[in-house]
């Protein structure tokens, strides 16, 4: 199964994935696939061989986070190999201390170690990234995946909680999956964003409400989010920064 994600829709959630090998499509001889978790280790997948002597490996998670897929290869080099002891005349290894044999043993397991890495890291190809999603639950439950969607919302850019509705109402009309704002296209738009930015706090930190009157005015908007404009579902809305103390980021409750 090939998966190609398409930017404009987001992220793939699956819970199994299929890696195949075709013969003769890679630079040599494939012996396996590894899987390296968010944790560091590594492991070699599970894999079974068809009569054309393709191979399809089969990708389990155990933990959420990213992962890193790498194909392995059959070394090119031989089972005999140069030999990292250096020669010495006869008679000097007798008159060497233990501990001074001892500091060149250690030197040549680390020029052995280093070598066998170099050697696997060549006998790997390319690596790839597949990012597992983290199951999410409501009161011990989890919710399916296919039930869950993301969507952005920067109050930066939308302004004040009480002009969200105008906001998000007309952008969804435009686009109703996707809607987002970034500083990178404001600037190409040739607004600048720091004066703006610096004019919203300014603004905000004057009228921002406080104590009760933010908390309600922050209820009526996730009512709005929901049950007017159905944009939350199982979701949690956080709002950073926007404690009824914060001097800092005010833009929010506006």
């Amino acid at each position: 199964m090939c998966l190609r994600r398409v930017e404009t829709a987001g992220l793939l959630r699956c819970s199994l994935v299929l890696l195949r090998a075709y013969e003769g499509t890679q630079r040599a001889t494939v012996m396996g696939c590894i899987s390296t978790d968010p944790l560091g280790n590594k492991q070699q997948l599970g894999c079974r061989k068809d009569a054309l002597g393709n191979l399809t490996f089969i990708f389990h998670a155990e933990l959420a986070g990213p992962y890193r897929i790498q194909l392995s290869f059959e070394s090119e080099c031989g089972s005999g190999g140069p030999s990292t002891a250096s020669s010495s005349p006869c008679g000097a290894v007798s008159q060497l201390s233990p501990a001074h044999t001892h500091h060149q043993q250690q030197q040549q397991q680390q020029q052995q170690q280093q070598q066998q890495q170099q050697q696997q890291e060549e006998d790997c190809g390319p690596s790839s990234i597949i990012i597992v999603q983290p199951n999410l639950t409501i009161n011990g439950q989890i919710i399916p995946q296919e039930a869950l969607s993301v969507q952005t919302v920067l109050s930066r850019c939308l302004g004040g909680i009480k002009r969200w509705w105008r906001i998000l109402s007309n952008q969804l009309e435009i686009d109703p999956f996707f809607f987002r704002d970034e500083p990178e296209e404001l600037a190409e738009r040739g607004e600048d964003t720091a004066a703006a930015a610096a004019a919203a706090a300014a603004a905000a930190a004057a009228a921002a409400p406080r104590g009760e009157e933010g908390y309600r005015a922050v209820s009526a908007a996730v009512c709005m989010l929901e049950r007017e404009l159905g944009i939350l579902s199982a979701t949690d809305l956080v709002l950073n920064h926007t404690a009824s103390n914060s001097t800092q980021h005010q833009t929010l409750l506006t």
